[in-house]
This record gives C-alpha cells, sequence and structure tokens, in this order.
C-alpha cells in the first residue's frame, strides 16, 4: 500500500478579505467600461428610453398606448423601454414617431460625451 503525502493547503491570511487589497473605485470602473465601445452604445439607448419615457410623461401617453399606436404588443413596448432590446434606427424612429416626434443624431468627440453622461445625461451637449 502506497503511503499519500500529507495535503498541502494554502497559508490563509490573517487579514479580513476586505483590509487585502482595496477594490476599484467608482470611478475606476466607469473610467474602464467608457473604453469599451458596448458602454457608449447602452448610453445611447438608455438616453434615447429616457427621453421617450419623459416624452410620455408629457404627452400622458401609457405604454399600452405607445403599443397601440405601433401596432405592437404591449410587453414588447414594456422590453424596450426598460432596455432589454437592441434598437434598430428604423425602431428608434418609429417609436419618436408614434410620440410625434422624431430622432436626431450627432456623432460628437468621446470627451464631451464623458462630460454628458457624468452629468447625468440630461441637457443638450
Amino acid at each position: 500500500m502506497q503511503s499519500q503525502s500529507p495535503t498541502v493547503r494554502p497559508k490563509l491570511s490573517s487579514s479580513p478579505c476586505w483590509a487585502r487589497s482595496p477594490s476599484p473605485s467608482f470611478e475606476q470602473h466607469m473610467a474602464l467600461a467608457q473604453q469599451h465601445p458596448a458602454y457608449w452604445s447602452y448610453l445611447m439607448t438608455l438616453e434615447l428610453i429616457d427621453s421617450l419615457v419623459a416624452e410620455m410623461d408629457v404627452k400622458g401617453v401609457s405604454g399600452a398606448e405607445l403599443a397601440r399606436r405601433m401596432g405592437t404588443s404591449r410587453a414588447w413596448v414594456s422590453r424596450v423601454l426598460s432596455g432589454e432590446c437592441n434598437l434598430t434606427a428604423a425602431t428608434m424612429g418609429k417609436l419618436a414617431f408614434a410620440l410625434g416626434m422624431r430622432v436626431t443624431t450627432q456623432i460628437v468627440p468621446l470627451d464631451s460625451a464623458v462630460a454628458h453622461a457624468e452629468s447625468g445625461g440630461s441637457g443638450p451637449r
């Protein structure tokens, strides 16, 4: 019968996990996120949704009414307004049209887009 070697266990630290190394700050996480195109794509979607919901509130249009105007389901409108859908330019236009609006676009330098995003995304760029 072969003898088994003793199990080698890693040495446990005496300090608690939260004291070992500081985790990145929120600002560091944001700076890292802003290096990826997906961040900017999703931010644009969220800004559009924010504008749609604000316009719906101003006009007193419910999700069900928006769905009726577009000839689609309330469930789809709900998914769109919760940010679950990847919107095409055509869909953005249809959503805006159903509210008597149109979508405009701008391409701006990232530094001004970062400032806009950090301000909460409201107001003109």
